[in-house]
């Protein structure tokens, strides 16, 4: 998947100069979001993401060898 981002990304920028900007503004904004972001505490139970993972594929709680 990260290769499949990679290659649409550099597909873009070569077609379209101006998305550079785009793609440029979206770091910016991320850097700034993760610098303001206050240190709390993390649960991945409660990400929508992870819970549509869970549902389909078999997940333990707990790490083990």
């Amino acid at each position: 998947m990260r290769g499949l981002m990679i290659a649409v990304g550099t597909a873009l920028i070569q077609m379209f100069h101006w998305v550079l900007y785009l793609f440029g503004g979206f770091l910016v904004l991320t850097g700034v979001k993760m610098a303001l972001q206050r240190h709390g505490e993390i649960h991945p139970e409660q990400n929508p993401v992870v819970r549509l993972f869970t549902r389909f594929m078999p997940v333990t709680a707990a790490y083990s060898c």
